[in-house]
């Protein structure tokens, strides 16, 4: 898009637009000095100070476990009162108490440290048993309201699906789930099956909205992959197909890149496995290898988010303020300097189902954290692409998901395919046959985004960076 498209383009569409005080810990005086500090102690422990955050309930997700939410206007909204990013996401202390992590110890997973913090009257009725949805607009202004900033930097501001105006049911549907925990707080729509808003559209609507596009046939670009697969998967035990790709080439990409999953010293995998080594000996070689098929560079095990950090810090004064800690990815995808592709695991035998929506759900934060950070360093030299997408990996026991993130007038969260690891020799056969043509789909959806980037690209002069630079720091 050329510079004088875009101020055309702008003009068709028009903007829309769009403390607690401190509790006072108050004790009379006494002339002993044991009783002054045993009441002091009393009153402290009833009123804790809110500068120590506390978060908010996952009443959603477990209604028994419940934490006392206490956060200023200014903890809410993450930014100062007045500023041009109020409301664009939340901040709030760590995910320690959540998973259990020492809050003096390192965080280094999604899963230990992802930062969030609710309202005080959504947490004071979790406190007493109630369901905290808001039934009015709180201290959380819709980051995706104001369409023109979105247009000035290149994105689809409408959706439409079967003559049904999703931004517009989006908008609706987000009026009345604003409670903790809900990605519709921050302007993303959540469309895998079973989520609220997927269940608010009609099935066919629904179906149709999460369709993507193909992108090309793995045989063509792989012609040795069905003979090969053929051959090695036969047989269903991994013995048998650990025999098997011996007789086939090393010098083919497609046997190396299989070659890369095996068992070595046991029949199944032990329930005592950790959730690092699980997705480093498991998960990760089948979507690592398919990267690398595609030509797209990968990194793995505590890897910083980019998009988190730059969220958490944006606001920071460097020379007076600390930087505040970031979360890590188990793995991720890059493209330059843009993380593409973000993986976030658990444990191979867990049976904690709110690990599995704390996962979804941090995962799906901190991917659109990736697209605000990948869309506002573009803008300091080129219009972004139209439709950026990031994508993601979220792995429960043996399945692992397959997300997509983009903006058509909202934040579109797409889960579009999933594959199961094997867990046994006597699955090995039909579960890594299948990873691996998925994981080669996810990577070849991958390198189609980052080739589309990479042609979009053109060079802009300094008045259109300033133009689109303001505008990104507006959403």
């Amino acid at each position: 898009m050329t510079p004088e498209s875009l101020y055309k383009k702008l003009g068709e569409i028009s903007p829309v637009s769009s403390s607690s005080s401190l509790l006072t810990l108050s004790s009379t005086a006494s002339s002993n000095l044991k009783k002054r500090k045993r009441s002091t102690t009393t009153e402290t422990s009833r009123k804790p100070d809110l500068s120590s955050r506390k978060e908010p309930a996952f009443e959603d997700l477990n209604n028994s476990f419940l934490v006392q939410a206490h956060a200023s206007k200014t903890e809410i909204d993450g930014s100062e009162p007045g500023s041009s990013t109020q409301g664009l996401m939340c901040s709030g202390e760590s995910w320690s108490s959540l998973t259990g992590a020492s809050s003096s110890g390192s965080s280094k997973s999604i899963s230990d440290s992802t930062t969030y913090a609710g309202s005080n009257d959504s947490s004071a009725s979790a406190s007493n048993g109630s369901p905290s949805h808001p039934t009015h607009e709180p201290d959380f202004p819709d980051p995706t309201l104001n369409l023109e900033h979105y247009v000035t930097i290149n994105q689809p501001v409408k959706w439409t699906v079967e003559e049904m105006d999703l931004v517009q049911k989006f908008r609706e549907f987000r009026a009345e789930n604003l409670h903790d925990f809900s990605l519709a707080r921050d302007g993303v729509a959540n469309l895998s099956v079973g989520s609220k808003f997927r269940k608010s559209l009609a099935p066919d609507v629904g179906k149709a909205a999460t369709k993507l596009g193909l992108v090309g046939e793995l045989h063509t670009i792989w012609p040795t992959l069905t003979d090969i697969l053929g051959r090695v998967f036969a047989k269903n035990h991994y013995d048998d197909v650990a025999e098997a790709i011996t007789d086939e080439s090393m010098k083919d990409p497609v046997a190396r890149y299989i070659i890369a999953h095996y068992f070595a010293f046991q029949d199944h995998v032990p329930t005592h496995i950790n959730e690092l080594q699980g997705f480093a000996d498991l998960t990760w070689p089948f979507i690592r290898g398919a990267m690398t098929m595609t030509g797209v560079e990968t990194q793995y095990l505590e890897v910083p988010i980019s998009g988190v950090l730059e969220r958490k810090n944006l606001e920071r004064d460097d020379l007076t303020e600390a930087k505040q800690p970031g979360q890590y990815a188990n793995g991720v995808a890059i493209w330059g300097d843009s993380q593409v592709f973000l993986s976030e695991v658990s444990t191979t035998h867990s049976t904690k189902a709110e690990k599995l929506r704390r996962d979804e759900f941090k995962l799906a934060r901190a991917m659109r954290d990736s697209w605000v950070s990948q869309v506002r360093a573009t803008c300091k030299h080129s219009v972004p692409l139209s439709g950026i997408a990031v994508f993601g990996s979220s792995t429960f026991k043996g399945e692992t998901k397959l997300w997509r993130l983009d903006f058509h007038g909202v934040f579109r969260l797409v889960h579009f395919n999933s594959f199961f690891v094997p867990l046994k020799k006597s699955e090995f056969g039909k579960k890594a046959k299948v990873s691996i043509l998925l994981c080669l789909e996810l990577a070849m959806r991958v390198k189609a985004e980052v080739d589309a980037r990479e042609e979009g690209a053109a060079p802009i002069d300094h008045g259109m960076r300033e133009l689109l630079e303001e505008a990104v720091s507006s959403i």
